[in-house]
């Protein structure tokens, strides 16, 4: 595992390289980019490191970004803005986990059985927020925030596959299927709109400000996320299958 610098971080670690060096010429040296938000919107500075990012998900990389790395969905390279519809606010809990497909009802069950969840299908998210209003078939949510709720947004979290295309053939890319991909697609995004932790201190140099030792339920909803993202891709509306072996 390799750490690389956020933009006007002083706090990664002597030696750090720079994250602008990854985005420009170092993402197919990495099977997964996991891309925490710096409490800013990151820079690339042009259009090359979006389409790169665009490019390694495409070819099989995973790509995880978390709130304002946004930037390398909704204003990254066509077609990844098309994947889901856009806002700004701040959202309230509880957030509701949406068990529509084999995959997200099992999220539940992992979410009640790590403690995550005081009431199945339901988590209280850390620092919650609300970018997204909605997603495009065939991205998948993976979690709600309940319409009665006050806050602009109503997905905190949603997984797609790439190369990617929109269900009703409006995208430029194949994800090989309307229905959750896995046809044609062999990498995956996933964009998680809340924070996993409120360091104490913000200074501190990577690991020195994770101090509290047990997993909050955000950080066993990433959890789960991780390990998805990072699994075959096959189609996400049906239950997963065990792959081929030779």
């Amino acid at each position: 595992m390799h750490i690389f610098q956020g933009q006007g971080s002083q706090t990664a670690g002597m030696g750090t390289t720079p994250s602008t060096d990854l985005w420009s010429k170092k993402l197919a040296n990495y099977d997964v980019v996991m891309n925490g938000c710096e409490c800013t919107t990151p820079d690339p500075g042009n259009t090359i490191p979006t389409t790169n990012m665009r490019d390694y998900a495409g070819q099989g990389g995973r790509v995880m970004a978390s709130h304002y790395q946004s930037k390398w969905i909704q204003s990254g390279a066509q077609p990844f803005p098309q994947v889901a519809n856009w806002g700004n606010g701040f959202g309230n809990n509880p957030t509701t986990i949406d068990q529509m497909y084999p995959k997200q009802k099992a999220f539940a069950d992992w979410l009640s059985a790590t403690g995550a969840s005081m009431t199945k299908g339901q988590i209280t998210l850390d620092q919650l927020r609300t970018e997204v209003l909605s997603v495009n078939a065939p991205t998948i949510a993976w979690m709600e925030i309940p319409k009665g709720n006050q806050g602009s947004g109503l997905v905190p979290q949603f997984t797609f596959q790439a190369p990617y295309a929109l269900a009703d053939g409006g995208g430029v890319a194949d994800s090989g299927s309307s229905d959750g991909g896995g046809g044609g697609a062999c990498g995956k995004v996933a964009y998680a709109d809340y924070h996993s932790d409120n360091p104490v201190n913000n200074n501190a140099v990577f690991p020195a400000e994770c101090t509290t030792k047990t997993m909050n339920p955000s950080e066993k909803a990433l959890e789960f996320m991780i390990f998805d993202l990072m699994s075959c891709i096959q189609d996400d509306t049906s239950a997963p299958v065990i792959p081929p072996t030779q």
